[in-house]
């Protein structure tokens, strides 16, 4: 298939070894709502393959699957993160809201025998769990802008900030800006913030100086 610039979401799904039977899984795991998400994410990520030069089966498949286990309760959510033997430290740690990830790579390995550990790791971390070596890399802050980028995502104002940085490759100001912003976000809608987000946020700045 040739990619060009309208190219849709199923269209991307195409090109993932084994993405067809990726797609269904997900049609049977989540809301049409947050399928079309996952979609919207699969797209917003194809730009930034050549920008960052990532592998393209790695960051489409961590694109499409980012969310595999979002729309579960948090209470299977920490059954999962049981069997997976994830622990927890904070309080924060047990909402899907952070767990989703942490959870949902190992699930792609359970379930979908994905044991690739870059797509892993990006799964992993998009939600953040903490003491994650691998939080700050290309593939990783690329599946951060990717989500919330995605043209479902209404965030105008953020997003003109923010593409001007992704788009010509300075992923270590744009994830310092990130990181900054949607710590103001969850204040303003009341999400608990995961203490060591501050940390990460530290860290992300002093990348920009490195």
């Amino acid at each position: 298939m040739r990619i060009t610039e309208q190219a849709t979401g199923h269209d991307l799904v195409q090109l993932i070894p084994n993405g067809a039977a990726y797609l269904h899984k997900l049609q049977e795991l989540l809301s049409p709502r947050r399928l079309q998400h996952s979609l919207e994410v699969l797209v917003a990520m194809e730009p930034l393959i050549p920008i960052y030069m990532l592998n393209p089966n790695q960051a489409r498949t961590a694109a499409l699957l980012h969310d595999v286990v979002k729309d579960f309760p948090d209470e299977e959510l920490g059954q999962m993160a049981a069997q997976a033997g994830i622990r927890f430290k904070h309080p924060v740690e047990t909402l899907g809201l952070y767990l989703h990830g942490p959870v949902g790579a190992w699930f792609i390995e359970e379930k979908l025998d994905i044991h690739d550990p870059l797509i892993k790791a990006a799964i992993h971390t998009h939600s953040y769990m903490r003491d994650h070596t691998e939080f700050h890399t290309p593939l990783n802050w690329s599946l951060r802008f990717a989500d919330l980028l995605a043209e479902g995502r209404d965030w105008y104002e953020f997003k003109d900030r923010i593409l001007p940085l992704v788009n010509t490759g300075n992923w270590q100001t744009a994830a310092a800006m990130t990181m900054g912003w949607v710590i103001e976000l969850f204040q303003q809608v009341g999400n608990p913030i995961h203490p060591e987000w501050y940390v990460f946020l530290d860290e992300s700045r002093r990348l920009t100086i490195s």
